[in-house]
């Protein structure tokens, strides 16, 4: 079988920790000294549209293309990338939280549901707010892999109606989200409106798709004369203003999003994916890889941090909350407290990459035959993404898009 060869993008593996590191500063405000409005009115959540955009690049970029009967193994290297360290997230949550009391919420149910990663799917906060909370993100993400063949197929032709129906679907979850409080069918069974806009698949499934169509332009344009290193170090920086300005606009304006669009439109607005266009943005431009700040974000070290942010996302708040309730650790300075939580999450991270990420999805992958890396370079990709498992398609099942 002839393979395709797929060069790495080490630029966008550094902006996973980008990524990472709003989503972790969100979740230390108001521990360790830093203030909880620190920050205010950036909404540090959205680091989590940035992973979602990137999962769509990334894939499409892999997959120009992916024959039904090539499926069943993309879906066993995906969940070869992303439940291991899934399962050891959970595993340590569970072991460090229990002593401290856990709430009534995580019980056999919701830990079943945890362990298959369809917790997202179901819109009741016992179900998507249960365990290692930040998991919900993979579930969604799990969401994506299953639906991606289906919106692979001839994607160049109708990624425009594709992208259209998601933000179709999500119209419809944000008015049913809108009208929990007035069905009390929906209440009394806690149904959330998070669970419809923030955490459901097909509630971010616009921020996937957009990603998909950002790797269409990417591949247009990529090899175009015209983008010299000063015009795509001018793009970057413009991308990345564009992108501070949208979270600003969107964080200091929360309340007009409430009044004219409801709960649920402030929710995705704001604590969704509503910086989904910047972010797209960021990503076109590091990903030509020309200008300076792409450059800047292929230094080794960067990238090493890329790599492990996954397993950074997955165990800081377990962190947290063992930090904030351990006798020894509240008594430490504040200004010794937060060293010591970062250098010993990204041990620990750094940890489970080596020992546990890495050599599980070579193994789960090499069960079905498949193999964990790819001929000459290969990608690093985003949070819950990764290339080495993919599986390598016939040269004639693999046109450019």
């Amino acid at each position: 079988m002839a393979e395709r060869r797929v060069d790495r993008l080490d630029a966008l593996t550094s902006l996973r920790f980008v990524a990472a590191a709003m989503i972790v500063v969100n979740h230390v405000r108001g521990y360790f000294g830093i203030p909880s409005i620190w920050g205010d009115p950036f909404p540090y959540q959205q680091g989590v549209t940035a992973f979602f955009v990137l999962s769509g690049f990334i894939l499409t970029y892999v997959y120009p293309s992916l024959s039904w009967q090539a499926t069943p193994r993309f879906w066993w290297a995906r969940i070869a990338r992303i439940w291991p360290a899934h399962v050891v997230g959970l595993l340590l949550f569970i072991a460090l939280m229990a002593p401290r009391g856990m709430p009534a919420s995580n019980t056999v149910q919701t830990g079943l549901a945890n362990v298959l990663l369809v917790h997202a799917w179901i819109p009741i906060v016992d179900y998507f707010g249960s365990f290692n909370a930040p998991a919900w993100s993979v579930s969604t993400e799990l969401g994506f892999y299953l639906l991606f063949p289906l919106l692979l197929v001839n994607f160049r032709r109708t990624w425009a109606w594709k992208l259209g129906l998601a933000l179709v679907l999500l119209l419809v979850l944000g008015y049913v989200g809108n009208a929990i409080p007035r069905l009390p069918l929906l209440k009394a069974n806690r149904i959330d409106v998070y669970g419809f806009v923030y955490v459901s698949p097909l509630g971010r499934l616009f921020e996937f798709v957009l990603g998909m169509c950002t790797c269409l332009l990417w591949q247009r344009i990529r090899t175009s004369s015209r983008l010299s290193t000063l015009w795509c170090t001018v793009g970057e920086l413009a991308a990345v203003g564009l992108t501070i300005l949208l979270l600003y606009t969107l964080g200091a304006n929360g309340a007009r999003w409430t009044a004219w669009l409801g709960d649920a439109g402030h929710i995705w607005l704001v604590h969704g994916g509503g910086g989904a266009p910047g972010f797209a943005a960021v990503i076109l431009m590091v990903a030509l890889g020309r200008g300076v700040l792409a450059r800047l974000l292929r230094f080794p070290v960067l990238v090493i941090l890329g790599e492990v942010s996954y397993s950074v996302y997955l165990v800081h708040q377990t962190l947290i909350k063992v930090a904030i309730s351990d006798p020894w650790f509240v008594t430490l300075p504040t200004r010794i407290a937060l060293p010591v939580f970062c250098a010993v999450t990204l041990a620990l991270a750094f940890t489970i990459w080596l020992l546990v990420e890495r050599p599980a999805r070579r193994l789960l992958v090499g069960l079905v035959g498949g193999s964990a890396t790819q001929p000459g370079a290969t990608v690093t990709v985003p949070l819950h993404e990764s290339l080495p498992e993919a599986e390598p398609q016939p040269a004639a099942a693999s046109p450019s898009p």
